[in-house]
């Protein structure tokens, strides 16, 4: 007998995620991006957003954005490649909450895929991680976490072919297994759960009896 897992799911689209707030005035803040803005809600229901920003200098690369004291968007630079061309440089960005801790934050550029952990007080970010090479996500990317094991998914498209990824780690973002692909499939990242049989976590797509094995590393 087959139970489902619940675990927190963070699917962020290529085209950007919709997130409704209660009050509009914290809405309209919503800051503007060459690239799709993600962002969600901090335990204090503010928004957070993670984003390329255009900074006064010109450059061109990821931040963080909270409301300050006077609920004005406040900056914290993320990376430090000196972009300047006015062109969306990461198309696929993910944000999701720490267990109690700060936020995982994960993008890719036109190579490779990154991620780093930060602690939500200071913006202070450990050395960035580069966790997969020339990586090309068609939907986005997907963060899945139960307790401290966490996959983080995507799926690319290779000529007829749609093949899914992941990377594993089993400490919550501090160390990560390499790529691994799990399987391929046209069903959209969008269209899962994840369920445990006999203790083995599987990414079973809705309709489907079968699922992958995510016990791979």
């Amino acid at each position: 007998m087959k139970r489902l897992l619940k675990v927190l799911i963070f699917l962020v689209s290529i085209s950007g995620m919709c997130v409704s707030y209660a009050k509009d005035d914290v809405a309209t803040l919503k800051p503007q991006s060459l690239c799709p803005v993600m962002h969600t809600l901090n335990r204090q229901q503010n928004p957070v957003y993670f984003l390329q920003h255009q900074f006064d200098s010109g450059l061109q690369e990821l931040a963080i954005a909270t409301l300050d004291a006077d609920k004005n968007l406040s900056f914290k630079r993320v990376t430090y490649h000196q972009l300047k061309e006015p062109v969306c440089h990461y198309p696929a960005l993910l944000i999701a909450e720490g267990l109690g801790w700060g936020w995982h934050i994960a993008w890719t550029d036109t190579q490779n895929l990154y991620y780093t952990r930060m602690d939500g007080e200071a913006w202070i970010a450990p050395p960035i991680k580069t966790l997969a090479e020339k990586v090309n996500p068609k939907e986005g990317l997907v963060l899945l976490q139960a307790d401290k094991k966490m996959w983080l998914i995507w799926q690319e498209q290779h000529h007829a072919e749609s093949k899914v990824f992941a990377v594993y780690s089993n400490d919550e973002g501090r160390f990560w297994k390499d790529a691994k692909l799990l399987t391929q499939s046209q069903n959209s990242l969008s269209e899962f759960e994840i369920s445990i049989k006999q203790t083995i976590p599987y990414l079973v797509w809705k309709g489907e009896s079968e699922g992958v094995s995510l016990a791979t590393w």
